[in-house]
């Protein structure tokens, strides 16, 4: 099963094509130099990669030089409580494919690794690489993948990532993350992010729940980009992590319609007790879960368009 297609900026005659997936065959990154005609399987093996995996494989090609490529692999069987022993690889290329090594085997896409994991470079600078996938986790290197979302070509700063429960954007290279979901559904599953840069767009396909797009402001020098207004701010429950009991705070600096909801790590809405317009001041608002089992879960705060969320842990 083809899981993903890159073609070279240069020379658009040289396609690659990575194939994957529970049940399929011919596991692995195929390469044409040709347009398409005909396609060679390329080595991981040699490289310390696998040769067989049930995962999907998910590439991308340095816009600053088209011979240099990742590859990240998922070994995920795709299910939720997926056995430590699977495995994710962070590949690289600096030949056009000559040639791969490992990167990284830092475990990124082990829960439901199908399908919910991505890595990108930098659009100037292929050695910052970002990598993404489950649970709600983003890493981040600087050496070309030692060490560890789409990046915006013309802000490389700006990231976006989706998950199970909306898409973030970071506009200092990874380092701080806002909510941009605004009138999304509920833990929207996205599956794709992308930009039209000819328009400044940033497009999601979701998991079940249609096709969305974002218009972005043309980048004018430092202009800011959907600056999220300060109109409320989430703090962090208390305590935490909790059994059963913890106390959520939020604050308002204006009056508008508030919902407070709670997410497992599935995305499935297991509370929401706000759901109300309300005067701006502080709140705080106590959280039972004594009919939940230990584990992570997502706490969401939405005032008109805008949204954010904090993680919280139940430990019994």
């Amino acid at each position: 099963m083809a899981t993903d297609i890159i073609i070279n900026p240069v020379d658009t005659n040289i396609v690659y094509i990575a194939n994957g997936g529970m049940g399929s065959l011919g596991h692995g990154i195929y390469r044409s130099e040709n347009g398409g005609t005909t396609f060679g399987k390329m080595d991981l093996v040699s490289g310390g990669g696998p040769s067989n995996f049930l995962g999907k494989v998910i590439l991308d090609i340095s816009k600053s030089d088209p011979d240099i490529l990742i590859a990240s692999i998922g070994n995920s069987d795709g299910s939720l409580n997926a056995p430590e022993q699977n495995k994710t690889w962070l590949m690289r290329t600096e030949n056009g494919g000559d040639t791969w090594t490992v990167e990284s085997t830092e475990d990124y896409s082990r829960v439901q690794g199908w399908y919910a994991h991505t890595a990108k470079m930098h659009p100037q600078n292929p050695d910052i690489i970002w990598a993404a996938g489950q649970p709600f986790t983003v890493y981040k290197t600087t050496n070309g993948g030692g060490n560890l979302a789409p990046v915006d070509p013309i802000n490389p700063n700006h990231i976006y990532v989706g998950n199970e429960i909306g898409v973030y954007q970071s506009k200092d290279g990874g380092e701080n993350w806002t909510n941009i979901s605004g009138n999304l559904p509920d833990a929207v599953l996205a599956m794709e992010l992308g930009f039209s840069n000819s328009n400044r767009t940033l497009r999601l396909a979701t998991h079940g729940n249609g096709a969305y797009q974002l218009a972005l402001t043309s980048a004018v020098s430092n202009q800011e980009e959907d600056e999220v207004p300060g109109a409320f701010k989430l703090d962090q429950n208390y305590p935490n992590p909790f059994n059963p009991s913890t106390t959520i705070k939020y604050s308002l600096k204006e009056s508008g319609t508030v919902s407070l909801e709670v997410f497992d790590i599935t995305g499935k809405k297991v509370a929401k007790f706000v759901n109300k317009a309300q005067i701006a001041g502080e709140y705080a608002v106590a959280f039972d879960g004594s009919n939940l089992s230990s584990g992570t879960y997502i706490y969401k705060l939405k005032i008109g368009n805008y949204s954010t969320t904090k993680k919280m842990v139940l430990i019994k």
